[in-house]
């Protein structure tokens, strides 16, 4: 079972082709793509923390700092932007929430546990009931 197999779910990845996503006009035209605008994003500054924060329809058209967005929110854009990190999508099939995840060397001892912790305080997250999905990200070839 993936995340793509829930019609209520949508996992979108820009590519080098849709140029920097932190130039706004990039950013505006990938939502645009997605039938999506900057009003309806929930977006993350990225801060290489293990900063989870809980997302609700009063943060909808925001920006805010930290590198986990969790929601269980109906009808919420989560955006976050990952370049060379590896992006995680984790998504409860009970309480249907979901979280997106910026793992990068500087964040990866704790953000996920950090994660899957608020969610289970948030939600009653069980780890049986979820779904994670890896994103694309730089081979280790290319890392530092």
């Amino acid at each position: 079972m993936k995340i793509k197999d829930f019609s209520n779910l949508k996992v979108y990845y820009s590519s080098i082709e849709d140029g920097s996503q932190e130039d706004p006009n990039n950013f505006k035209k990938f939502l645009d793509s997605l039938g999506t605008n900057l009003e309806n994003t929930i977006r993350a500054k990225i801060e290489h923390k293990d900063r989870v924060l809980l997302m609700g329809d009063k943060d909808i058209g925001k920006t805010i700092p930290g590198d986990v967005l969790v929601t269980q929110g109906k009808d919420i854009f989560l955006a976050i932007l990952t370049a060379d990190c590896l992006p995680i999508s984790v998504y409860d099939l009970k309480s249907t929430a979901i979280g997106l995840i910026h793992f990068s060397n500087k964040n990866k001892n704790k953000v996920i546990s950090t994660t899957l912790e608020v969610m289970r305080k948030a939600f009653k997250t069980n780890s049986k009931n979820l779904i994670i999905e890896i994103g694309p990200s730089i081979c280790f070839n290319h890392y530092q």
